[in-house]
């Protein structure tokens, strides 16, 4: 009879000898200057040797949700900050061919849709996409999918290359826990990258419910419901304070330093003046220019309203 390990390893070739049909409909976006480019993962060449792709300059990849395209407002708001910002490569990854459909195919696409993009990232560093600029983003489900592309990595390169730093924007919930489960390897963590920081904003419920990042970032406790979103439930609003954490992310790419989080035990330590004393270390920058120095779960409290309105963009 074979042990859970062996069919554990059954299951992943199996996944590995998918990927090259399943490439196909993976796709990588650049943005540069109010214009986008689109190819096939397969062809990232056509990228690298755009000559609005400055290789000088450090490279964002950012994978968006569960059910999201490109078109969704998570990715139209990331895309205008960054181009706002304009200090960064802009990759972003289309995979809603495999973050559609039901929520538990989905969870179960994230490693095999890990695998083909780690493979083509490999092959990317070894034609001149520098490993150490590289910073992976991803919101929901695109941050465990973030998690298990520099697991992945690890194991092709035989540990001699670690992503620089994921951000986990509300890392999804649901399937994916602190331990290996039948769908997936793990939930993101702090082993997948030199530093790991995590925004959370709906702990427990649509978002993970622990924190597994070098920075965990608690905005209003990280909990639902986020001051401005409505208390239902069931309603494509009981998504509000999950999607609230690409809100920040996106604030903090125009107004880097105003997001500062005090160290802390708890939320109701934070509330209550408690801080864990540490010197500079007790306090962090939640967003793009966290240190990546900050160890440990940081709160702060916000404003009432979505942090981010589009229309401050220009959509």
């Amino acid at each position: 009879m074979l042990t859970r390990s062996e069919i554990k390893m059954i299951f992943f070739i199996v996944i590995i000898l998918s990927v090259a049909v399943r490439c196909e409909h993976l796709n990588l976006y650049f943005y540069r200057r109010g214009r986008v480019t689109m190819v096939p993962i397969d062809d990232y060449d056509y990228i690298l040797k755009n000559p609005n792709f400055n290789q000088t300059k450090p490279t964002v990849l950012y994978i968006h949700g569960f059910t999201e395209t490109q078109s969704s407002n998570s990715v139209k708001t990331i895309v205008a900050a960054y181009e706002k910002r304009n200090r960064e490569n802009l990759l972003s990854l289309g995979w809603s061919h495999y973050s559609g459909g039901s929520y538990i195919e989905a969870a179960r696409n994230v490693d095999i849709v890990g695998s083909s993009v780690t493979n083509k990232l490999y092959e990317m560093f070894g034609k001149g996409l520098d490993i150490s600029k590289l910073h992976i983003v991803g919101h929901s489900l695109g941050a465990q999918l973030a998690g298990s592309i520099g697991r992945k990595l690890q194991i092709i390169s035989s540990s001699s290359m670690i992503l620089p730093r994921i951000t986990g924007l509300d890392p999804a919930n649901p399937l994916f826990t602190s331990v290996q489960t039948w769908f997936t390897d793990q939930s993101l963590h702090s082993s997948n990258a030199q530093f790991v920081d995590i925004i959370h904003t709906d702990y427990g419920l649509y978002g993970t419910g622990h924190s597994m990042g070098h920075a965990n970032f608690f905005p209003n406790g990280g909990r639902r419901y986020q001051p401005g979103c409505p208390t239902v439930m069931l309603t494509d609003d009981s998504m509000c304070s999950h999607r609230r954490s690409w809100l920040f992310w996106s604030e903090s790419l125009v107004d880097g330093k105003q997001f500062v989080g005090k160290k802390a035990e708890s939320y109701l330590y934070f509330l209550v003046g408690m801080f864990i004393k540490n010197g500079a270390k007790e306090i962090a920058v939640m967003g793009v220019d966290c240190d990546q120095r900050a160890k440990g779960s940081f709160f702060l409290r916000t404003a009432k309203y979505s942090p981010f309105a589009l229309g401050h963009l220009g959509y």
